[in-house]
């Protein structure tokens, strides 16, 4: 079998594990904390679709002589701005912050524009200038996470709800952090890593940024309810944050 084809067969079969997995543990949550769960459970679902296409050779062209997966970049458009609202939706309880709905766009606002960057990047020769502006918007959205929300979400949330919100916070920034490392050593920039690395390196970061995550953000969340055992009609992050 084609070394690239098994990457992204695992890829494939991490999310729709990750799936099955989220739908198992969701199912233990409360039903006033099944949002988590829905947010989690679209991620996985997306990108199983996602790397299904790839497996099959559809959402791959060759461009300017070099093979673009994009679907991979439909993926990313979809899926993570939903990570990004599931992060938020822990941090800033609902109807608690007049800000959250400002932040949600502007942090969500930043990550479309990184990813659309990012494929003017792929698709151009003038990939740089580019590049560096999906870097740029990136470095904004870490920005954001680890200032803006952290500290909306220590105005108005309880400190356990935070604590919780920045071990999130920290697992994914960092995993995302080493996208834009990978786009720049495969062969949409200098060309180090062959195609197979690029696809065995991207379906690791994917299922662990999206799946995993997923499955750390419901077990917080089941964790916390233990812990702070919230009344019927309110969910764990708002019982949190009393």
């Amino acid at each position: 079998m084609n070394a690239d084809i098994s990457w992204l067969q695992f890829g494939l079969w991490g999310m729709i594990i990750g799936t099955l997995a989220i739908g198992f543990l969701g199912s233990t949550l409360r039903k006033e904390d099944r949002h988590h769960v829905f947010l989690a459970g679209w991620i996985t679902l997306i990108a199983a679709t996602s790397y299904y296409a790839l497996t099959i050779g559809f959402g791959t062209f060759v461009i300017n002589g070099q093979e673009v997966q994009l679907a991979r970049y439909a993926d990313w458009l979809i899926t993570t701005p939903l990570l990004l609202a599931s992060l938020v939706t822990v941090a800033i309880p609902k109807n608690k912050s007049k800000e959250r709905g400002s932040i949600l766009t502007g942090v969500i606002g930043l990550d479309v524009y990184m990813i659309i960057t990012g494929v003017f990047a792929t698709l151009t020769e003038q990939k740089w200038p580019w590049y560096v502006f999906s870097c740029v918007a990136l470095f904004l959205i870490v920005y954001m996470l680890y200032v803006v929300v952290l500290n909306e979400s220590k105005k108005v949330a309880g400190p356990k709800v935070t604590k919780l919100y920045m071990s999130l916070a920290m697992f994914l920034s960092v995993l995302w952090i080493a996208y834009p490392v990978v786009w720049y050593l495969a062969g949409s920039g200098v060309g180090t890593l062959s195609f197979e690395t690029e696809n065995a390196v991207y379906a690791v970061l994917d299922v662990t940024a999206k799946a995993v995550f997923g499955l750390v953000l419901l077990a917080g969340i089941k964790s916390l309810s233990e812990s702070v055992k919230p009344k019927a009609g309110e969910s764990t992050v708002e019982a949190a944050s009393k």
